[in-house]
């Protein structure tokens, strides 16, 4: 059995980091995309590159001692990024401690801002036949082998190696000599890690540093890579998408040709893990696409951040470049033909994608896996160069197969979820993820044994390894993973890895779309026999024999549905191998997931012009926008919030992430959309979310951006814990609430904001509405895009439960250790009293004032609206009460469109009209007065005329604004009781040593003149709160004592320094006084 694991142990990452082949001069060149869409990428020079600077490029002995400190330190950096990566493959049994993984750096030497190259070679419109690399082992000086290694290296290289390269990727593009060092660039072995260095020397030859392996597999494989970058010399691509892709790709090609030939007695495998995949279909995700494989962008800077991307990245772009060789053979000759007449025209063709793709297009013939060639790139998200800021979210997705100690198969997935800044650099997040598991009818959620946990992402990384034992039938499964803001889905066969003989199915996959049907494939290669297979519930899996080849192979698969539904035929090309115990070379089956467009769906809608906020209840089946609605690019404005995205926080495409039903965004069309024939509206063709019994999203710490993912309103007053009903639900750390359960218990903030284009202000459609708004109230609508505050630093799930009960069929049921929160409908305590203020051509905006037992004068998310943040700059009408202070360490923002305060007791609030125009006349409205509690009377004062009435008995007040005034203030106060003064005497802090002169605990102490609550918070020297101790807390007249741990409010020991203590004393009714002392704290 253990033979079926198609997570070999041998695998060799091939890292190449290419330096500038212009030579700018600029010393601290940065390189960047100049061009930046999805897919469509100009750089302004390679961005992937370790360049050394030295002072005298004639001084070899100089310029080796550069390079080798550079390099060193780019390695030590690499490795402490990549540890993670490869403590978790040894975990999963993948990567055998006895094992390294070789990584190949390619280094340049930059004198005076001027990189140091080999000659370009001369002008031509192929590549000459008779260009030549010659490969010579070093046997002299610092670096040399012995003369009988360097013999056979030199034999092996030069004829064994080099002439299967020139066979499938051509003559090489520049004419030298390569010395092969006997160095190890990283001779700590940090963490497994091996380092190979190609290095372009300042007098035109070039080095390739070889350390000593552990495998012959490893060397041989990361040799090729090397010796295949020394091939494209001076003319490297600038992007390591392509350049290290097909490099890879070819060291691949070159071992399944030379199988057999090595001199070696160990296997060389050409599907070795990280040079192919065979689970690309599950791999392909959109958080492979950036401009460079291990960021940081920069040039000539220390390497920091996230490694977690490179594994992937590295085995994804190999075998999507093998996709190409393998739809036709001349592939890598016919594109570097191409790209050598090219470059010799415009040398920066080397970092244009655009033309580049051109090139491929032609190279392969326009078509690759039965797809126009432009259609199937956009579909490898490795090969997509842009940037797009942002949170993002990867599924490293393993097989775990039967076993004597494990009898059930199931999946090893590692969440890897990191931050990508407008340059590239990706940055590790931590977060919680709690994943769900549907089953093939997406109506029954599953509880897996290994999966019922909420997955802990720490550095970047979280683990979950769910078992499927407890599922009796092969099928299709479906898992969302929510973290944050977002939301990745994977589609997976159980039970079909293994068949019922108990040896592997050569080929296994899911269907998406449909459940039932019949499956036949054909492979180019075998003996010609179809292989027909049924598919049950979503999954099929099935063996070939010798209708299948132990090599490359183009695979034909018609799908066709139960019930006679029309086949659809999917092309893919991929390698397949059965497993060879004379080799010890293991299987290699292809897993496939196929998209049945019976699932798909066109819905229709009219999209107005100007902004607004809008989601789409569908999947789009493109995932440019901008084609999605019939736009050219120029004229497709579409922006979404993102609380980390610096600058605005907003996203705007083409750097927006894809989208995903659930999500909401803005747009801003010079038109409207009203589309064209008999339908009205623009037609938008997608899969269909409706036939899902939910969908969940993540949403992180901040606002979010959201939208109903179904074509049905969704009533947010429902509670889809309690039955069958339609709705939201949040999930945190173990427990599901209804929206008025997440706001009792703190993690929502109060209000669902929707922007009302007609009176171009936000509307909180969980209050009063203004007449003729397009909202309901508590209704999510379809089309509507909504903003949510979400309270907690983790971030939250975001469950919409379909409200459709025939296709939603029975209640989803919740995770083990999962507790249902529910909040009783209760009568509102205290007053409310909405404002509107209207202008003189009917736009309405809203604000809320009042007092409750829980109001304060502090902010109380589950009480005080925030406003959302704007969208466009300039006057708009709106009506707001201003609180920066209540901003301080949160990003609610500073304007709130509710402002509660205390019951029984005065309060005054400061509210702001934000005016469109000025010489106009709008008035402040506000309901009846006569609800407001016995005694309490309420007056409003213009402060720009000093104007004061009683809203006791008014319901309205009508200003002028002056011709250039477009901001207005005016202060409301509610009328004083008869109130007490309270009074807090005796503050001091008693510091409780823990040995030497740091201390551990702090007892804080102080005395009340009367009862009441008690809140206690430490203040860092600038003000900022650090620690909320006591937050309401009830404390009888008299001595009182709180212990303080010295840590902030996230558990964190707070450093030396002074800190201000602050003990708040209230009164029943009311009444404040407070008390503040230093208090120093020596570590």
């Amino acid at each position: 059995m253990k033979t079926y694991m198609a997570v070999s142990a041998r695998w060799a990452l091939g890292l190449v980091l290419w330096a500038s082949i212009f030579g700018k001069s600029a010393v601290a060149q940065t390189y960047h995309n100049v061009l930046n869409q999805p897919f469509r990428t100009i750089g302004n020079g390679p961005q992937s590159v370790v360049v050394v600077d030295v002072a005298h490029p004639n001084n070899k002995d100089e310029v080796q001692q550069a390079i080798a400190q550079r390099i060193r330190q780019v390695m030590q950096t690499r490795a402490a990024a990549v540890a993670p990566e490869i403590a978790t493959l040894r975990r999963l049994h993948a990567f055998p401690l006895n094992h390294q993984i070789p990584v190949v750096d390619m280094v340049v030497v930059r004198h005076n801002g001027q990189i140091l190259l080999p000659q370009a070679p001369p002008a031509g419109r192929s590549v000459p036949t008779n260009n030549q690399l010659t490969f010579v082992a070093n046997t002299s000086g610092q670096y040399a082998f012995d003369v009988p290694t360097a013999s056979a290296l030199d034999n092996t290289v030069n004829n064994l190696l080099y002439p299967a390269l020139v066979r499938r990727i051509g003559p090489p593009l520049w004419n030298g000599q390569v010395t092969i060092l006997n160095k190890d660039d990283n001779p700590t072995k940090v963490s497994g890690i091996i380092g190979v260095t190609v290095v372009m020397n300042p007098d035109g030859s070039v080095d390739i540093d070889l350390p000593n392996f552990s495998t012959d597999q490893d060397k041989y494989l990361g040799l090729l890579q090397a010796m295949a970058q020394t091939f494209h010399g001076p003319l490297a691509i600038g992007y390591d998408a392509w350049e290290m892709g097909m490099a890879r790709a070819a060291a691949v090609v070159v071992a399944q040709d030379l199988q057999g030939q090595f001199p070696t007695t160990q296997p060389v495998d050409p599907a070795a893990d990280f040079y192919y995949t065979p689970y690309y279909d599950v791999l392909n995700q959109p958080a492979l696409g950036n401009n460079t494989f291990l960021p940081p962008t920069k040039s000539n800077q220390t390497l920091t951040g996230l490694g977690g991307m490179l594994v992937p990245r590295l085995q994804m772009a190999s075998t999507a470049w093998l996709k190409c060789f393998i739809q036709n053979p001349q592939f890598f000759i016919n594109f570097n033909n191409a790209y050598y007449d090219a470059w010799q025209a415009d040398h920066t063709i080397a970092n244009d994608t655009v033309r580049l793709q051109q090139l491929a297009s032609a190279a392969v013939g326009g078509t690759v896996e039965g797809q126009p060639f432009s259609n199937w790139f956009q579909q490898q998200y490795v090969l997509d160069t842009s940037v797009t800021p942002g949170p993002k979210e990867f599924l490293f997705v393993t097989p775990t197969l039967p076993d004597t100690t494990t009898p059930s198969d199931g999946a090893a997935i590692v969440v890897l979820y990191y931050n990508t800044t407008s340059t590239g650099d990706e940055i590790d997040l931590n977060s919680v993820c709690n994943p769900i598991f549907y089953d093939y009818s997406y109506t029954a959620t599953l509880t897996l044994t290994g999966a019922d946990q909420p997955i802990n992402i720490v550095g970047g990384e979280g683990y979950t390894s769910p078992l499927f034992s407890g599922i009796a039938q092969a099928q299709r499964i479906e898992a969302d993973f929510p973290v944050n803001s977002v939301n990745s889905r994977l589609y997976y066969p159980v039970h079909q890895f293994i068949n019922g003989n108990g040896s592997p199915n050569e080929f296994l996959g899911v269907v998406v779309g449909s459940d039932n049907g019949t499956l036949s494939a054909s492979f180019t290669g075998g003996n010609g026999t179809v292989v027909n297979t049924p598919v049950a519930q979503g999954a099929f899996g099935a063996v070939g024999g010798p209708a299948i080849p132990d090599n490359f192979t183009q695979v034909t698969l018609t799908f066709t549905p139960a019930g006679g539904g029309q086949p659809i035929t999917y092309k893919r090309n991929v390698f397949q191998r059965k497993a060879n115990l004379n080799t010890g070379l293991s299987n290699v089956s292809s897993l496939f997931i196929l998209y049945a467009p019976t699932q798909t769906e066109v819905l229709y809608h009219v999209f107005l012009a100007g902004p607004q906020m809008i989601s789409l209840p569908l999947q789009p089946l493109n995932p440019d926008l901008a084609q999605v609605f019939g736009l050219p690019p120029s004229q497709t404005l579409l922006a979404m919030w993102r609380q980390d995205a610096g600058g605005d926080n907003y996203l705007r495409y083409p750097s927006m992430p894809l989208y995903q039903p659930g999500y909401g965004f803005w747009t801003n069309f010079q038109g409207a959309l009203n589309g064209t024939g008999q339908q009205n509206g623009v037609p938008i063709l997608g899969v269909s979310t409706d036939v899902q019994a939910s969908v969940s999203v993540g949403l992180e710490y901040g606002w979010n951006q959201i939208g109903d993912p179904f074509t049905q309103p969704l009533d947010l007053t429902a509670d889809p814990t309690l039955g069958n009903t339609g709705g939201v639900e949040f999930q945190y750390q173990g427990q599901v609430a209804n929206l008025a359960a997440a706001i009792a218990n703190g993690w929502i903030a109060a209000g669902v904001f929707g922007y009302d284009p007609n009176a171009a202000t936000y509307t909180d459609i969980t209050g009063t509405l203004p007449t003729n708004s397009p909202f309901q109230q508590n209704k999510l609508l379809p089309w509507q895009g909504y903003f949510i505050l979400v309270k907690v630093t983790e971030g939250i799930t975001l469950t919409y439960v379909n409200p459709n009960l025939s296709t939603r069929g029975a209640r989803l049921k919740l995770p083990v250790g999962t507790r249902a929160l529910h909040v009783a409908p209760r009568p509102q305590q205290g007053w409310r009293l909405p404002l509107s203020l209207a202008s003189d051509d009917g736009r309405v905006a809203i604000a809320t004032l009042g007092q409750a037992p829980q109001g304060a004068d502090t902010y109380v998310p589950a009480l005080d609206a925030a406003s959302p943040p704007p969208f466009l700059t300039g006057n708009s009408l709106s009506l707001f009460f201003a609180h920066p202070e209540w901003n301080t360490g949160r990003v609610v923002g500073t304007n709130f469109l509710s402002d509660i305060r205390p019951l029984n007791r005065s309060a005054s609030w400061m509210l702001t009209a934000n005016l469109p125009m000025g010489s106009h006349t709008y008035t402040i409205q506000w309901g009846n007065t006569a609800y407001l509690p016995r005694g309490l009377e309420l007056t409003l004062t213009d402060l720009t005329t000093g104007s004061r009435v009683v809203m006791n008995g008014r319901t309205s007040y009508t200003f002028t604004a002056a011709p250039n005034e477009y901001t207005r203030q005016f202060r409301i106060d509610a009328s004083p009781r008869n109130l007490l003064i309270p009074i807090l005497t005796g503050l001091h802090v008693d510091l409780v040593p823990s040995g030497g002169r740091a201390v551990g605990l702090a007892a804080i102490v102080y005395e009340t003149s009367t009862s009441g609550t008690s809140s206690v918070q430490i203040r860092a020297s600038n003000g900022q709160t650090v620690r909320h101790l006591l937050a309401g807390r009830a404390v009888s007249m008299g001595l009182n004592r709180v212990v303080w741990d010295l840590k902030d409010d996230r558990g964190r020991a707070l450093p030396t320094g002074t800190y201000l203590v602050e003990v708040t004393l209230e009164t029943t009714d009311g009444r404040q006084t407070r008390s503040i002392v230093p208090c120093t704290i020596i570590r």
